[in-house]
Formats: structure tokens, sequence, C-alpha cells
């Protein structure tokens, strides 16, 4: 078995949960746009006035609230896309676990160590799979 089957074995079993985490960004995404022309109305930059106002003053400044910002798609956008920010990261973490634990777990690890490939080369392979599948 060549790092190449490796790869490629690894990446197609990784490949569902790509298109798993790849929908749920894009809806996530999605329903944030959709989200964005009420923030033009005026009664919900009142409401998002009033919520702000009430926090303390300390508070806002040290995080640069404000609620006229959010009234720009830019300004929105970047609110909204560290929540798919967090999603990628929580998905990198769960492909890192994966990579070799999976092996250990199904016990298919043994019959990698006994093939003509070193150790460095089949975690150089997952760690391939996981980057493409990350990317």
């Amino acid at each position: 078995m060549t790092k190449m089957n490796i790869f490629k074995l690894d990446f197609s079993r990784n490949f569902k949960t790509l298109l798993i985490w790849s929908l749920v960004s894009a809806a996530i995404i999605t329903l944030f746009m959709m989200l964005y022309p009420s923030m033009l109305n005026s009664d919900m930059l009142a409401l998002m006035n009033a919520k702000i106002n009430s926090l303390p003053p300390e508070f806002v400044k040290a995080f640069h609230m404000s609620a006229e910002d959010f009234t720009q798609l830019p300004n929105f956008f970047g609110y909204f896309i560290q929540f798919v920010f967090i999603a990628a990261c929580i998905y990198g973490m769960i492909l890192g676990a994966n990579a070799l634990s999976r092996e250990q777990s199904e016990g298919t690890i043994e019959f990698l160590y006994s093939k003509p490939v070193r150790r460095g080369g089949i975690a150089r392979a997952k760690l391939l799979s996981a980057l493409l599948s990350y990317l």
C-alpha cells in the first residue's frame, strides 16, 4: 500500500464529512445574508442601539461595539463570518483528532504498519488528506 493509496482512502472517508460541513457553512452564510435587509430597518437599528446602550460603557468601548456598523454590508459580513470561522475550526479539530485515531479504533493501524511504508509517510498522507479536506 503506497502513500497515495492511504491518501485516497483517507480522503474518501472524509468526503462525506466535508460535504456536510460545507452545506452547514453555506446554510449559515445564506441565513445571515437573508437577515441583512432587516438590519437596514430603522426599528432594528433602534433595538440594537437600545441593547448596546444597556451594556456597560467600558464593555462597549473594549469591543468597539456600535449598532450603526451593521447597516453596512462589509461590517455585517465581518460580524457573522466569525461564526463560520468557529465552525471551520471545529471541523479542523475533528479532522485532526480522527486522522490516526480512526485507524487505531478500527484496528487497521497494524495492517498499515505491516506495509512497506514508514510511519512518517502514513502520518504525512493523513495530514495531506486532512489539509485537502479542510481547504
